[in-house]
């Protein structure tokens, strides 16, 4: 099939081909030659598929969202299959013994996934992009790879064991840990309710320029951190009351006009008026009511006139929720996430930032998905949540924690969302 030449390298796949019907055949064969046709494949797979499917997640796919629509059904079919693949690829590695039926359907998942690649998604692909894009894919496509070789050679080189650092509540049992550092601990650096999905529309709603100077409520793992330092402001301070979650972003983001101070959230210590933008991420939904109270009360007094706060929440839908199931739900939170989880109705998450002279003028909510594999994937990529799987089927303490907080997001997920507000603070 003819392919415009950016697309060529990717498109062209005869070996993946090959390995696929070398696999289907050795479902026929004897243990020992299955094992060999086996070996022969993990290595085609380490040196050859892994990287190629790497490179489709990790370059074209984000370079084709710039212009082409990435829900559409080719595309989650692409990425829905490279999941399962990775899953059988796994299995066999992990098999003492070389299974027929596996060699046989791993074979033809390969097979149909080059089929799906060569005959839908790359034409869907080339059609979308412009002459100009579609001109420039090669150079981007070159720089993935060289970055991710420098970033691999990088790896094999042991970190020096004075810049190692430990999770938060990484010397807890999972059993007791808190479900936020329990999901941190196995690989999940997007923790918010609303996932990056809402706090990108956190963020576009305070508008962070390089005149700013920015206050962050208990940054945790610093996924937003990283983003609102994109927008380079003047200058940016994290409130972390957790010492092991400041040092790890100490050494992760430190850089001039940047600090990152152990403290609480409702008495930072900053003089009044030292802020034009303020925000904190899923820590207000696990305080008391006058805690909460407290916190938004402190983020006003350190906004200078017209500046802003933006908070994002888990929240309780609709307003009429009735009280017993309001106290149902937070008794079942906090049961799972072994953190005590008193959610507010949208009107009263509302009235909270009110309530300190904060005039709301900007609100977005979205579904409270999670753990749900949509948003675990918008979230982490595909990589990133393969990983956090592998974790936890690895892990069967965790494993049970995370299917009992998933269980509990499911159950009310007809109650339960997620809330980012923005709050100004007048003349």
């Amino acid at each position: 099939m003819k392919r415009h030449s950016a697309l060529r390298d990717l498109s062209s796949d005869h070996q993946s081909l090959v390995q696929a019907h070398r696999l289907q055949r050795a479902a026929n064969a004897d243990e020992e030659t299955r094992r060999v046709l086996a070996d022969e494949f993990l290595r085609f797979w380490q040196e050859h598929a892994n990287p190629h499917f790497r490179e489709e997640e990790e370059a074209l796919l984000p370079f084709f969202a710039r212009y082409g629509d990435v829900n559409q059904e080719p595309i989650r079919q692409m990425q829905r299959e490279h999941i399962f693949i990775r899953r059988d690829v796994a299995a066999l590695h992990a098999a003492s013994t070389c299974s027929a039926e596996l060699l046989r359907v791993l074979g033809e998942q390969l097979e149909a996934h080059v089929r799906l690649e060569e005959r839908v998604v790359f034409p869907l692909i080339e059609e979308a992009l412009p002459a100009d894009a579609l001109a420039a894919l090669p150079q981007v496509l070159a720089a993935w790879q060289s970055e991710t070789h420098a970033k691999d050679e990088a790896k094999e080189k042991p970190m020096p064991r004075e810049t190692q650092s430990t999770l938060p509540g990484e010397n807890l049992q999972t059993h007791k840990m808190p479900g936020h550092w329990l999901l941190a601990r196995l690989g999940k650096k997007v923790l918010r309710p609303g996932g990056l999905e809402l706090t990108r529309h956190l963020l576009k709603s305070l508008d962070i320029q390089p005149c700013d100077a920015v206050v962050e409520f208990a940054p945790g793992m610093g996924a937003t951190a990283q983003l609102a330092l994109e927008c380079n402001p003047a200058s940016y301070i994290a409130i972390e009351r957790d010492e092991a979650a400041a040092a790890a972003l100490r050494q992760k983001l430190e850089a001039p006009h940047r600090e990152f101070r152990t403290g609480s959230a409702d008495a930072t210590g900053l003089p009044d008026a030292c802020a034009t933008v303020v925000y904190g991420e899923a820590m207000l939904t696990m305080q008391t009511p006058e805690m909460k109270a407290r916190i938004v009360r402190e983020a006003a007094r350190l906004l200078k006139a017209g500046g802003r706060y933006g908070i994002h929440e888990l929240c309780l839908v609709p307003d009429e929720l009735d009280e017993a199931t309001e106290r149902e739900i937070a008794q079942a939170l906090g049961g799972s996430i072994h953190v005590g989880a008193r959610p507010l109705r949208v009107c009263e998450w509302r009235a909270l930032l009110e309530g300190e002279g904060l005039t709301v003028e900007a609100e977005h909510r979205v579904p409270m998905e999670l753990l749900e594999p949509a948003r675990l994937i918008a979230d982490e990529g595909v990589n990133g949540a393969l990983h956090i799987v592998w974790n936890a089927l690895h892990d069967a303490e965790a494993l049970a924690r995370v299917r009992e907080m998933r269980a509990v997001f499911r159950k009310y997920q007809d109650h339960l969302a997620a809330i980012a507000l923005v709050g100004l603070r007048s003349e």
